[in-house]
């Protein structure tokens, strides 16, 4: 999954989980509902994508506010303080938030397990050409033993 596809997935599943449109998020309107979606956004798209550097899926703070139209500052605030506070204080809020993490994370895992049976498969096709090219070399080094021996005996 690339940044845009796991940005995406974390923003339609805050959506349907907090009953807002995506479309809502992403405008400037300040709506209760529609804020609380932001800050979540926020928070689960930097826990997820922004854990170090050293992460293969890491998305900066400027790339996670982009995506919805705000600047990193947006996110850091979100992130940090705003859904942080709301966890805290509003058990619906966190519950929904733990809930759109697991639905997250459930994606991501079947996307990798997707990506792995595919990378297997490919492996698969080329081992079996191998097997083949292999079978055709022995058979061509069969033959030529046959004539070397069949010439040394004439």
């Amino acid at each position: 999954m690339n940044q845009s596809d796991q940005l995406s997935a974390i923003l339609r599943t805050v959506a349907v989980k907090f009953e807002v449109s995506m479309d809502e998020i992403l405008s400037p309107t300040r709506l209760r509902p529609v804020v609380y979606a932001r800050h979540a956004y926020c928070y689960i798209a930097a826990k997820l994508l922004n854990a170090g550097h050293d992460n293969a899926s890491f998305v900066s703070l400027q790339n996670i506010g982009r995506f919805i139209n705000r600047d990193h500052t947006t996110v850091i605030h979100s992130s940090q303080k705003a859904a942080p506070d709301l966890i805290e204080t509003d058990k619906k809020f966190s519950e929904v938030v733990n809930d759109c993490i697991s639905l997250c994370l459930m994606a991501t895992n079947a996307a990798s397990v997707a990506f792995l049976d595919y990378k297997i498969a490919m492996l698969q096709e080329q081992l079996s050409i191998l097997l083949e090219q292999r079978t055709a070399l022995l058979t061509i080094e069969e033959k030529a033993s046959l004539n070397r021996k069949s010439l040394s005996h004439a």
